[in-house]
């Protein structure tokens, strides 16, 4: 009798377990479903230049993130976008731009018209929907990535440089704190901070020197950019300043370096480096 009633409870628990997976995969479940895909494009035609989409996602977590009413922050810890590399770069953003739920699919849509030929990384963390609707994922990986890139695979001719910088003194002051560089046609957004370098007499790189700042400091036309020197470490006696010390220092000889892989809005490196 005792084996009997175990038996039986073992299988009043299988049963149970069958019965709550099957109201599970009716609700929407992603329980062994694919992990999502995502891939991206352009068209002419389209006002917003390109999209890049996740699918394959269950009709629930879409619900999810649709009723979550997620900032735009919120928006870029479930996908975000970058530009491929970018995470070299310690306090680099996202790519700005639009998230949405449109034809079963998670949307973003950049800001600004992608660069041709810029290579960019997306990631979307599925793990972060389960928790909005209060209950887990399951679904093998919760990250995936994917490296996209808008337009034609091959950039234009290089014809973009650097025509002027400021202060245009040969001295400047050991407190400067702003520097204005000038391009011959807009530039790409996002590689303003690998690509300026600040070196000293030595041509060692000053580590720290800029100020990074969530949104790069462009003129509307994207054809001037404003660099600040780490005002902390600027301003005397206080801490950045006692502990990495200040970026320029009165006697000393700098050169301003600018990276010639800095592409242009079309895409393009540019014709050449620039040193001052």
């Amino acid at each position: 009798m005792i084996l009997r009633a175990v038996c039986g409870l073992g299988i009043v628990a299988a049963m149970a377990g069958a019965f709550a997976r099957t109201l599970d995969r009716h609700a929407g479940s992603a329980d062994g479903a694919p992990a999502p895909t995502i891939d991206g494009g352009t068209d002419p035609g389209r006002s917003d230049f390109g999209r890049i989409a996740v699918r394959g996602l269950a009709r629930w977590e879409l619900d999810a993130l649709r009723r979550a009413g997620l900032s735009a922050r919120e928006w870029n810890e479930v996908l975000a976008v970058r530009v491929a590399g970018a995470e070299s770069t310690p306090g680099l953003p996202p790519v700005m731009g639009q998230h949405r739920i449109s034809d079963g699919a998670v949307e973003f849509v950049p800001r600004f018209r992608p660069p041709i030929g810029v290579r960019y990384s997306v990631r979307f963390d599925r793990g972060r929907i389960g928790p909005l609707a209060g209950r887990q994922t399951e679904a093998g990986p919760m990250v995936v990535t994917r490296d996209l890139t808008f337009g034609e695979s091959a950039p234009p001719a290089p014809a973009t440089v650097v025509t002027a910088i400021h202060p245009s003194s040969d001295v400047v002051p050991a407190n400067q704190l702003r520097w204005y560089l000038e391009f011959s046609a807009p530039m790409s957004l996002g590689e303003a901070y690998r690509r300026v370098r600040l070196l000293d007499e030595r041509g060692r790189e000053v580590s720290g020197a800029f100020l990074v700042v969530d949104q790069e400091l462009w003129d509307p036309a994207r054809r001037r950019l404003t660099l600040l020197f780490d005002p902390g470490r600027v301003k005397r006696g206080i801490r950045p300043n006692l502990e990495s010390g200040a970026p320029i220092r009165q006697g000393g000889t700098y050169t301003l370096r600018v990276d010639a892989a800095w592409r242009d809005g079309r895409g393009a490196p540019l014709r050449s480096g620039f040193a001052r």
